[in-house]
């Protein structure tokens, strides 16, 4: 429903590369319809008369339906809204069709949705889970910015289950999600957490971590983009399963994932950035940083790859440490493995075409290492 059903293809002479910094470019001399700024990814009309409508549609371009986005995430959108919420603007827990909804009569989960993807700001934090899904609408993507901690915390000693689908998360400053109080499970599916970096007009991204601070049993990071994963203080988190996803800390500093002590499952992960954990059990992963695993007797390491040294220009410096490494890769580094390393590009995290050829078809089945294995695109 946002592609016009026809359009009026534009003759290429009548569009022009301009500068459009401060969207005031004028064309004189020739006929021309269209100015056109490619770096920053914006057009303006100059021709004769008033612009055509729409003026432009657009179609989803990443490498696979991971993090926030227009793509279609129906088979995730399986129970019914309670509230929905739309227009853009603030979201606070006591006002109608924020997320301060508890379950009532045969209700037994809360699932406000965000029906449209304009940005929301600011956003209060939520106690007293039960039974949460903050989601939204399919082929929606808002973007949420968060102006303090964004602290997310269940009920008292209770059970609670919170899922986030399908939002783009920001910071306007050092501001991280965290979870707190007891928590049975807790599911990112389909997010982006900032990673960090810098936009098209050079302006700082803050990156967003994920700080667990409560008692969570099993935290799930499915198909996202996250940036660093940290247990803080009396934090516990005793299972850590992530999957086709992509974890980003190349704008932050520590291991971009911090699991002093827990189990840690990975399989066909992107990891930018050094990883401490006590337990490991991953495949078709691809780990760019520096690796310890404090306990190697359990676990595998399997059609993976990791960096091989802490300082890859000190032969001295520590060896990564993994779990009974199988048909696995210690690479000294990773220059030119990747089409992009920087967030908000169309081949960010992809493998690019001199990346080494194990990396290509190193698994099992012949696909790559990394976020993208299940795509099989060496296969295709």
């Amino acid at each position: 429903d946002l592609i016009p059903k026809r359009f009026v293809p534009v003759a290429r002479e009548l569009v022009v590369g301009g500068n459009l910094a401060n969207f005031t470019a004028s064309v004189s001399g020739v006929a021309k319809e269209w100015v056109v700024d490619p770096k920053r990814g914006r057009l303006r009309w100059v021709g004769t008369g008033a612009s055509p409508q729409p003026l432009v549609s657009y179609h989803y371009g990443f490498s696979a339906d991971i993090g926030g986005g227009g793509y279609d995430r129906s088979k995730s959108l399986k129970s019914p809204v309670t509230r929905v919420i739309s227009g853009g603007g603030p979201i606070q827990t006591s006002a109608p069709g924020s997320l301060n909804f508890l379950p009532s009569g045969n209700i037994n989960r809360a699932v406000p949705e965000i029906l449209d993807s304009p940005n929301y700001t600011p956003i209060d934090s939520r106690d007293q889970i039960t039974q949460l899904e903050f989601r939204a609408a399919n082929r929606r993507r808002p973007y949420l910015r968060i102006t303090h901690n964004w602290q997310l915390t269940s009920v008292p000693a209770g059970e609670s289950e919170l899922v986030l689908n399908g939002l783009w998360i920001g910071a306007t400053g050092l501001f991280s999600v965290r979870l707190l109080g007891d928590f049975k499970s807790v599911t990112l599916r389909h997010m982006t957490l900032d990673p960090g970096g810098t936009d098209a007009f050079g302006n700082v991204i803050r990156p967003v971590p994920l700080i667990i601070r409560g008692n969570v049993e099993k935290l799930i990071i499915d198909k996202s983009i996250v940036g660093p994963i940290r247990v803080e203080g009396s934090g516990e988190l005793t299972n850590l399963e992530i999957t086709d996803s992509i974890v980003d800390g190349q704008n932050s500093t520590g291991p971009v994932i911090s699991v002093p002590v827990g189990r840690v499952t990975m399989r066909r992960v992107t990891v930018f950035g050094e990883a401490e954990v006590e337990w490991l059990d991953a495949s078709e992963t691809l780990v760019t940083g520096f690796t310890n695993v404090i306990n190697t007797q359990e676990g595998c390491f399997r059609y993976s790859a990791v960096l091989e040294r802490k300082d890859p220009l000190n032969p001295s410096s520590a060896h990564s440490r993994v779990s009974h490494p199988y048909e696995s890769y210690f690479l000294k580094d990773f220059p030119g493995t990747f089409t992009s390393r920087v967030f908000g590009q169309p081949g960010y995290a992809q493998l690019s075409e001199s990346a080494p050829l194990f990396l290509h078809q190193g698994p099992e089945n012949g696909s790559e290492i990394g976020a993208f294995s299940n795509l099989l695109n060496p296969i295709k």
